[in-house]
Formats: C-alpha cells, sequence, structure tokens
C-alpha cells in the first residue's frame, strides 16, 4: 500500500466518509506538488481547507454523517462552528481546534493575499511553504489520532509526509552538499544558497568551496562573479546570501529541475 492510500485509511478508520479521505489526501499531494515546481496558480490550497470543512461536517452528530456538497461559508464553519465548540465524533476537542485554526491560516493566505496569483516579485512563495508545512501539521495529526496502525507503521507514515520537499540539497557531516548532477556550477550555487535563505545564513568562499568541491575553484568563482554582478547575490568575504531577485532564479531552476524528474 503506498503512502497515499495509507493515509486515506487511516482518515477511514476515524470514520471519514472515503470520498472525503480520499479527497484530502488527492489535495495534500496536490500542494506538495505546487509547492515543488513554485506554482501559484492553481487551487489545492482552497480545496484541501474546503475539503475540511466537509470532514468537520461529516463527523458532526447534528448532521448525522451528511456534509455539504459545496461548502457555501469555509470562515463561518471553521471560526463560529468548529473552532468555538461544536463536537466531532473520533476528533478529540483539542485537535479539532487546532485543526479548524490552522485550516483557516490556509484559507486566510490563500483568500486574503492572493495566492493563486503570480506577480512579479513573489512573496507568496512564502505563502505557499506555509500552507504547505500547516497542510503537512493536519495530516500528521490525523495519523497521531489513528488507533489501527502500529506505533512502526504510523512513524514511517509520518517521516513520508514531513519530508522536505526540496531534495536537492543534502547535508553531510554538518556541510551541504548538492545531489543533483548535471547542472551548470551557477545552478548549484543557486540551489546551495537558496538551501539556507529562510534562515538567513550566510555562506562564505572557504564553505561554498567546499560544497561545490566537485567543481573547479576557478569556475566557482567565475561563478561567484558573475551572480554577484547580475544582482542575483549579495555579500562580501564574510559570505554571501540570495537577493531576492536571487530568489527567483533559484526557484526557476527548481521547477525546471522537478518536472524533468517527473
Amino acid at each position: 500500500m503506498n503512502t497515499s492510500d495509507s493515509i486515506s485509511q487511516i482518515l477511514e478508520n476515524l470514520d471519514i466518509p472515503k470520498e472525503l479521505a480520499d479527497d484530502l489526501v488527492k489535495y495534500f499531494f496536490k500542494l506538495k506538488e505546487d509547492l515543488t515546481i513554485c506554482d501559484l496558480e492553481r487551487s489545492s490550497a482552497g480545496k484541501f481547507v474546503e475539503t475540511l470543512v466537509q470532514i468537520f461536517q461529516a463527523l458532526d452528530p447534528t448532521r448525522e454523517g451528511k456534509y455539504e456538497a459545496s461548502v457555501t461559508s469555509v470562515e463561518h464553519e471553521l471560526k463560529y462552528i468548529y473552532d468555538e465548540g461544536r463536537e466531532t465524533k473520533t476528533l478529540p476537542s483539542d485537535s479539532r481546534q487546532a485543526i479548524a485554526r490552522m485550516a483557516r491560516v490556509i484559507y486566510s493566505l490563500r483568500s486574503k493575499r492572493s495566492i493563486i496569483h503570480k506577480n512579479g516579485l513573489d512573496p507568496t512563495i512564502f505563502d505557499l511553504e506555509i500552507i504547505y508545512k500547516t497542510a503537512q501539521w493536519i495530516i500528521t495529526e490525523f495519523i497521531r489520532l489513528s488507533k489501527d496502525i502500529t506505533m512502526e507503521s504510523a512513524r514511517e507514515i509520518i517521516e513520508e509526509v514531513q519530508r522536505p520537499v526540496y531534495p536537492f540539497v543534502e547535508v553531510i557531516l554538518g556541510k551541504p552538499l548538492v545531489i543533483q548532477n548535471g547542472i551548470t556550477t551557477e545552478e548549484e550555487l543557486l540551489l546551495l544558497f537558496h538551501n539556507c535563505y529562510q534562515s538567513g545564513d550566510l555562506l562564505n568562499r572557504n564553505e561554498i568551496g567546499t560544497a561545490l568541491k566537485r567543481k573547479s575553484p576557478s569556475s566557482v568563482t567565475k561563478a561567484l562573479k558573475k551572480m554577484w554582478q547580475a544582482k542575483i547575490i549579495e555579500g562580501d568575504k564574510n559570505g554571501y546570501r540570495l537577493t531576492k531577485l536571487g530568489l527567483i532564479q533559484a526557484h526557476r531552476i527548481i521547477q525546471k529541475l522537478t518536472v524533468e524528474k517527473t
């Protein structure tokens, strides 16, 4: 049984209707795909949250297993009904409230900040990353609540759910290594800098040289100079990091490589 089927079965064991279990898993993995290829135009986030609302409705004892075919008011359902006290079968109140609040975060970013639209410099890529990480937490919480699988099976599924989206950089012995072959020195640098962008860490010339030790030092120096002149990176002898322009370039190479893998 693959990961998708395993998660769907766990949801069904929590009395969630099969069609909703399958939909939630489908939209979760679509969110993962959206983030992997930096695609901000699809509506997976909204559908993921709407499916969660339908799940709350189906588990609501007052609805007798029925749910809306098309949710009329997602925010109202999440905030005023399931966040503030309406009970649900098989979901403890603390989990129900936490999931509802997490879902509201996703829905707010998707709706209020136009996550489905691209613009020239996309701060919304960070919104998409938060949306996916929040969805990871929600799916993980459902797995945690399951009583019908072994701890070892649950651990394996959670590890798969929590697996980082960008598999292009691996840290070995405390040092980053770009594990994608067949790319240029500049592309390898983009992946390397992207890996530490959110932490705000700088990479100095020695660290860069160690990470790209399979490339010739002269090619690394030449690529760094070119990237600096193009304002893709900024820094000095103390270290470099991506600019926002460089972040866009990094997302483009990630999208390109991901498409090539599929």
